[in-house]
């Protein structure tokens, strides 16, 4: 016997299948800074990027619509360029790396 099950999207429910940032940032935290094998005081204030740029993220949300292409670029481009004054040339290309293997729509374009 086979069980099928569906699940659906919910308008009333816009936060469904939306990590919490802090959940958001233990992901980003395990798939992306620790392969890195950085030095703590450089983790850390990595971390401390990544939960900047999360919290405004969710603040663009809670917003009550997804954030335009333009306020994303301006957002990741402002992270980018913190982290790039803090990582080497070559960290920081191995970090783009891994966030892009990492990306949950790779492949799969946002309408």
């Amino acid at each position: 016997m086979n069980t099928i099950s569906f699940s659906q999207h919910r308008p009333d429910h816009p936060e469904q299948g939306k990590p919490n940032p802090k959940e958001h940032l233990e992901h980003v935290k395990k798939d992306i800074i620790r392969p890195l094998q950085l030095t703590a005081e450089k983790e850390k204030k990595v971390t401390e990027i990544f939960q900047d740029f999360l919290s405004e993220m969710d603040k663009k949300h809670d917003a009550g619509k997804h954030p335009s292409k333009e306020e994303m670029d301006k957002l990741v481009n402002k992270r980018d360029e913190a982290l790039k004054k803090i990582l080497t040339d070559e960290e920081f290309k191995k970090l783009k790396e891994l966030e892009k293997k990492n990306r949950p729509n790779e492949g799969h374009p946002r309408p």
